[in-house]
């Protein structure tokens, strides 16, 4: 009847994306450690893959196309990402720390790509903002000019021809937390609500 199925494995390759971060000239490539997929007469598969990109960065994909409409789906776990590597000149200085999280993707003939994300900074810092410095004098609390990120996670996803942050929460320990929401819209046109509260 035609039917079969193979499993296979890549090992010590590269995997070279679309995506171009800020401030880099070529799209982001990763090495690419382990992949185990398997082919059937319908659909790719990939079971688990692991990845690395910089320093100790880690990256797991698994996920499926299907071969005669195309549609697929991805899933993509990421921990110890390099945040630096994501934002532009001026921000580098400002914001430090590792981004982890999952994101969902899928997409299909049409072109068109869904996807979501959860996302969490660890370790992250912010420094070096004139808000903050201001905050500092104002409170007489000098812990605002360096404002250590006890908890900094969002859910992002597009929405319209922005993207849409919902489920905010930012947290220093004995100094603020911020929660709400945020959409960035096209022309850096921002707009959000927020709750700021002291912890």
């Amino acid at each position: 009847n035609g039917r079969f199925s193979i499993p296979g494995t890549l090992e010590n390759g590269a995997l070279v994306t679309p995506v171009t971060l800020p401030n880099q000239q070529a799209p982001l490539k990763l090495d690419l450690r382990r992949a185990a997929f398997r082919i059937t007469e319908d659909k790719l598969a990939l079971n688990e893959s692991e990845l690395r990109w910089k320093g100790n960065s880690a990256v797991k994909l698994h996920g499926s196309v299907r071969f005669k409409s195309a549609d697929w789906q991805l899933t993509v776990e990421a921990a110890e990402v390099p945040a630096a590597e994501f934002l532009t000149a001026e921000w580098q200085p400002k914001l430090s720390g590792e981004l982890e999280g999952t994101a969902e993707l899928s997409g299909g003939r049409a072109g068109d790509v869904a996807w979501k994300a959860d996302v969490a900074l660890k370790k992250g810092v912010l420094t070096a903002l004139p808000l903050l410095d201001k905050l500092a004098t104002y409170t007489r609390v000098d812990r605002f000019k360096r404002l250590v990120l006890d908890i900094a996670t969002a859910s992002v996803s597009p929405e319209g021809a922005g993207t849409r942050l919902e489920k905010i929460v930012v947290q220093s320990n004995g100094l603020l937390r911020i929660e709400g929401t945020l959409h960035l819209l096209p022309a850096d046109a921002i707009a959000g609500d927020f709750i700021v509260g002291v912890t």
